[in-house]
């Protein structure tokens, strides 16, 4: 999958590349946290070596998504 990525080989083409990155990123991210759990140490660490750009994507996406969430939930006072 990472080989595909790097080729350009899915739909949507360079304009959804952010966000095929911030998903292969989550998928990677579980697999190694499992590894982690399961006492595996070197197949995780060499699975994040090789998707560590897509790993960051999937964190950057996350951390933009709950900045316009926490956005659209204003409280207003009401002092009459």
């Amino acid at each position: 999958m990472l080989d595909e990525r790097l080729q350009c080989e899915y739909p949507g083409g360079w304009e959804r590349k952010l966000d095929r990155l911030a998903i292969l990123g989550g998928h990677i991210a579980c697999w190694c946290k499992k590894g982690f759990k399961n006492g595996m140490y070197v197949q995780p660490v060499l699975l994040l070596i090789c998707g560590f750009a897509a790993v960051c994507a999937g964190i950057l996406k996350k951390i933009k998504s709950r900045k316009y969430s926490l956005n659209t939930f204003e409280i207003k006072i009401d002092n009459s």
